[in-house]
Order: structure tokens, then sequence, then C-alpha cells
């Protein structure tokens, strides 16, 4: 099952997917072992997003987003550092991927919570295999690789973002 979602009372979208696969390993002259895995193409995740309009151009908007496992149904928790913690063993959910709250404007948007890093940002909003899939570019930068990796990577806790108005030029995305 991939993203599939449900609008309820148009302020609320519950969404997420699940990716899990059978992988079958053989070594010449030891055999084979048949497992079941999380995460080939995509990461198994359940989510919710609602917006409340405010009038005069202000819209109040909220985004929550955990990780688990398909194989166990753990959740995958982070510690204080930013980083997953790599373990999912019996985890409860949290909202471990992305968890903003955002105030929409005229002259763009303030969020606050956990989200991207500015330098994550482009590698997962512009790369066509995506950041979990086995062709993403995350797959050949040495720099994600365990202990070359820098705390704040991927995602960062209690960040503040200003985004630009999506509107002021089409296609480009701006925010510090």
């Amino acid at each position: 099952v991939h993203a599939m979602s449900t609008a309820v009372g148009e302020r609320l979208t519950i969404f997420g997917g699940v990716d899990g696969n059978v992988t079958r390993v053989k070594a010449e002259g030891r055999g084979h072992v048949w497992t079941v895995r999380d995460s080939g193409n995509y990461v198994t995740k359940l989510g919710f997003t609602g917006s409340e309009d405010l009038g005069g151009g202000y819209r109040a908007h909220f985004y929550l987003e955990s990780q688990a496992s398909s194989d166990t149904g753990n959740g995958v928790a982070t510690n204080t550092n930013n980083r997953v913690t790599g373990s999912s063993t019996g985890g409860g959910l949290t909202w471990n991927r992305k968890s903003t709250v955002s105030l929409f404007t005229p002259l763009g948007e303030a969020r606050f919570g956990r989200d991207y890093t500015t330098t994550f940002a482009p590698v997962a909003y512009f790369d066509p295999w995506g950041t979990a899939s086995v062709g993403g570019s995350v797959n050949y930068q040495p720099y994600y690789k365990g202990s070359l990796a820098l705390p704040t990577l991927v995602r960062v806790s209690n960040s503040v973002a200003y985004h630009i108005p999506r509107s002021w030029v089409p296609g480009l995305q701006v925010f510090a």
C-alpha cells in the first residue's frame, strides 16, 4: 500500500503507507535465508495534517507524521540529538518524522517544530528517486553513513523557519 489519504470535514487529512518486502538471500555454499523486511522503497508511516482558515489571508496549519516498522509494528523513536535511534525494538508511536505547526500569512509561512534541515530539504524535495528508495541520492553520499553523519543532518527539533509564498515566484521554494 502506498500513500493514501482520507479527508475528514475538509480540515483533517489522514495519510500513510506501508512498505514491507520478503527477501531471499543466498550465498554460494551456504544455502539461503528468507526474511521479512521493512522499507524497500518507501517509509512505513502514519500522519495527520490539517488547517483552519482564519480569514484575511491567514491560515493555521499542523502536520504530524510518525514512522513504524511494517514487519514488527514497533514505532521508531528519536533521541535528543535528533538522530533516529536505529532501533525500533519495543518503541511506541512518536512523531519522529515531521511535527510542525504553521501560520500562513500573505507574506509567507512561519513554521515551528520538527522539520527537515535546510541542507537536507533540497535532497528530499528534488530527488526523483526519493530519500528512502534504492535509487535515492542519499545512498551515494558518504556523509549519510553512520559515524560521518551530523546529528542534525535530516531533521531538526525545535526549528523556526520562514517560507516565501508559493505565489511570489511559481516553482521557486525559498526558506530559512
